[in-house]
Parts: C-alpha cells; structure tokens; sequence
C-alpha cells in the first residue's frame, strides 16, 4: 500500500475498521489452535481391560458424553455399556482396536440409543471358528463418536 493511501485512511479515520477485521481475524486463528471452536461431536474415548467374569474397567483418556458408560458382564465374551439415550441411530460412530495377536477379534456394536456391546472372540484353530472368550481385553483401545 503507498504512503498517500495510509496517510487518507489515518486523516480519515478508515484505518480503525482494518484494525478491528485484522484483531477478529487473529482472534478466529487463536481460538483454532486453542480448539475453542463446537465440535460436531462429542467422543468417549478409553482403553478397556476385562478379567474373569467381571466388567470391563475403563482407563477414559476423554468423555465429552456428560456422563460415564456403565459397563457390564453380558456372558461369555460379551460386555455392554450403558447410558441412557446417547447413542443415537445414525449418528453414533464405534472404533474398537482390531487385535490380530493370537487369532483374537474385537467387535463394537450399537444395540440401541441406550446400549452398545463388546464382543471378544478367539480363533480355534483346531475347529476354525472363532470362540467368545473373557479376559483378553487389554487396554484395548476403544472411540465412541455420537455427532450432532
């Protein structure tokens, strides 16, 4: 920009208005790399370990939920968790660490807006099938996105 038109934006007083769209402008690149700004989901995220007939114990690394999962022992390799009305038909997103270490299978599913379910299995290879087994959810790695 030449001096002649910043000294006519100073005389005239314009140059406040490129002050104020420079300061909203730094502020919008703030709150970015602050991540301020809505998500278009909120996210539970944990690593799940399972013992005996017990229900899986969370270590959560982030819930945005508004409330914890309730976790359950189902049977045989199989683990809810519960919260009331969030995991909305179409808008709920399921991540579970896919383990191939010793012919294991990790499954995550949305049973309904109140429920998912976690299904652990084994492969037999002797009979080649896969088993529902306990205890071999190891920090097993799990994401639950429910988007707006």
């Amino acid at each position: 920009m030449s001096i002649d038109k910043l000294k006519t934006k100073f005389i005239t007083g314009a140059f406040i208005n490129d002050v104020k769209h420079y300061f909203s402008k730094i502020n919008e690149i703030i709150d970015w790399i602050n991540n301020i700004g809505t998500p278009s989901y909120k996210v539970y995220t944990a690593l799940l370990t399972q013992t005996g007939t017990d229900a899986p114990v969370p270590t959560i690394l982030q819930n945005t939920l508004g409330a914890d999962i309730t976790w359950s022992y189902a049977g045989q390799g199989t683990y809810n968790g519960t919260l009331s009305g969030v995991f909305v038909e179409d808008k709920t997103f399921l991540a579970i660490n896919k383990s191939r270490a010793g012919g294991r299978q990790f499954s995550l599913y949305r049973n309904d807006d109140n429920e998912i379910e976690v299904v652990t299995e084994i492969f037999d290879g002797l009979t080649p099938i896969f088993t529902a087994t306990d205890d071999i959810l190891v920090k097993t790695s799990i994401e639950i996105r429910v988007y707006n």
